[in-house]
């Protein structure tokens, strides 16, 4: 079950007040699928996210493009007209924190946790599964991974659950290597 402790502030009101309203229609998981395009939209086209950004722009004339947006990408009603809703109260600032904490209440839902997995390369299906397994046996409950590439990490990888922080990258092993040698002299 998801509780508010898990999101914070405004974002977080937000967030659950979407999450109440989709688990109560039954549509948490086209809601969920409509925030992660919407998500991608945000990533993949700046204008849209400026024009989120803009407080110059009217509250009214947001909610009604952004209305369309849904529309045009086949939202769920609900998520239309929440976003319509925080559009017009000057929330759309918030969007990305929302999104975020809207996907924070679906992991504690479904009890999963989040594996934030950045590595120089793509891992390949069989090590995501293989890592995914070894995460699971340690943690006592499901694993999403959310890969990551970074090739200036040069090898190996970061993975970080919650709090947790292991950095098996090459870059890492040098930076303390110099450290060490620094040390040394």
């Amino acid at each position: 079950m998801a509780s508010t402790s898990v999101v914070h502030g405004a974002s977080g009101r937000y967030a659950f007040a979407l999450f109440e309203l989709a688990r109560d229609a039954n549509l948490l998981d086209k809601v969920e699928a409509d925030l992660k395009d919407l998500r991608d939209l945000l990533d993949h086209h700046s204008d849209f996210a400026l024009f989120c950004l803009s407080s110059a722009i009217d509250n009214d004339k947001k909610s009604n493009v952004v209305a369309k947006v849904g529309g045009k990408a086949g939202f769920q009603d609900l998520t239309v007209k929440f976003l319509g809703h925080a559009a017009l109260r000057g929330r759309l600032t918030l969007l990305r924190k929302m999104i975020r904490d809207f996907m924070t209440l679906m992991d504690s839902f479904r009890d999963e946790a989040v594996a934030e997995v950045t590595s120089a390369v793509a891992l390949t299906t069989a090590q995501s599964d293989e890592l995914q397994a070894k995460l699971k046996a340690s943690l006592g409950r499901d694993v999403r991974i959310e890969a990551r590439v970074q090739p200036e990490l040069l090898g190996g990888m970061v993975v970080q659950v919650g709090s947790r922080l292991i950095d098996t990258s090459i870059a890492n092993q040098l930076t303390q290597l110099q450290r060490n040698l620094k040390e040394a002299r």
